[in-house]
């Protein structure tokens, strides 16, 4: 399993790379007057951070470990069919029904069907998640799309 984990980190770090120097070509611009690459920016250090952990803790495992099974008897497909379905509606919806409406839609979907979340527990994880959102967006002056749904 530490050979395929660090040719998949690898992999990982090398399109976070490519990401990062694309972004950065189409110009990030600063953290108060954002670009369009600033996203991309983001996106791309965190992915290649993540990368780069994952291939270092390949080489802080114990050599004792239990072999992990990718495909088991207790893969949830069902769940993993329904996310990748989902993040397809997700960006298809948005233009219409617009940002904010589409990821409350979605992580009540996500939440409630895919995490198995109690309804209190997923209407409070989705409705912060959207504040957050549209907080974090406003201050950083990122604009979402609104939705034709709704005549913008």
């Amino acid at each position: 399993m530490k050979k395929y984990d660090r040719i998949s980190s690898l992999i990982c770090v090398v399109v976070a790379s490519y990401i990062c120097v694309e972004s950065v070509r189409i110009d990030p611009g600063t953290l108060s007057n954002p670009g369009p690459g600033f996203l991309p920016l983001i996106c791309g250090l965190v992915f290649g951070v993540f990368g780069c952990l994952v291939f270092i803790k390949t080489f802080l495992r114990s050599p004792f470990e239990e072999k992990e099974v990718l495909w088991g008897p207790d893969t949830r497909l069902r769940e993993i069919i329904l996310s990748i379905i989902s993040l397809i509606v997700y960006a298809l919806l948005m233009e219409f029904i617009g940002f904010h409406l589409v990821t409350l839609l979605w992580m009540i979907f996500t939440c409630r069907w895919i995490g198995k979340l109690r309804w209190r527990t997923t209407l409070l994880l989705s409705v912060l998640t959207v504040i957050a959102n549209y907080f974090l967006s406003y201050y950083l002056g990122i604009r979402f799309p609104l939705g034709s749904f709704w005549g913008y």
